[in-house]
């Protein structure tokens, strides 16, 4: 017969509530960027975020999600797949996280047809707003892997 594990502090439980709330951010982050929802992805960012998607001289909210939302209009649909990855170290009102993500974007009006895929990795500093919420407010992006795949149309 095993010993009954001991029941978890006050301090483990909060711990846990905050990354699950976090890993809620991400996934909404992920969902709002498949809806277009710009609204919804700014809301993500603690006001003067610093982030860093990779275009060089761009650190800026503003400018970030400007091109964010180019790039993805362009789409004629955009996919992500959280991965199971996502880690989550929570101190106080501040918290860090490495996200693994699977993007899938399918290019509109490409004949042929043409995906484009993606690992991207998210390292992420939180903090956690007055009303409760937690958002980013600094975000370093990387690519590990990219490349475009012919795509094949299946009928409905």
């Amino acid at each position: 017969m095993s010993a009954a594990l001991p029941a978890p502090s006050a301090a483990e439980l909060a711990a846990f509530v905050d990354r699950e709330a976090i890993r809620e951010e991400l996934a909404a982050y992920f969902e709002a960027l498949g809806r277009r929802d710009w609204e919804r992805v700014a809301a993500g960012f603690a006001p003067g975020a610093s982030l860093d998607y990779g275009t060089p001289g761009v650190r800026d909210l503003e400018g970030n999600l400007r091109l964010l939302r180019a790039g993805v209009e362009r789409l004629s649909a955009a996919s992500s797949l959280l991965g199971m990855q996502a880690r989550v170290w929570t101190r106080g009102d501040a918290a860090s996280s490495e996200t693994a993500a699977f993007t899938a974007h399918l290019a509109a009006d490409a004949e042929p047809a043409r995906l484009r895929v993606s690992c991207v990795r998210y390292a992420d500093a939180w903090l956690r707003s007055p009303d409760g919420r937690w958002r980013v407010r600094e975000r370093v992006v990387r690519a590990d892997v990219k490349g475009w795949l012919d795509a094949v149309r299946e009928p409905v």
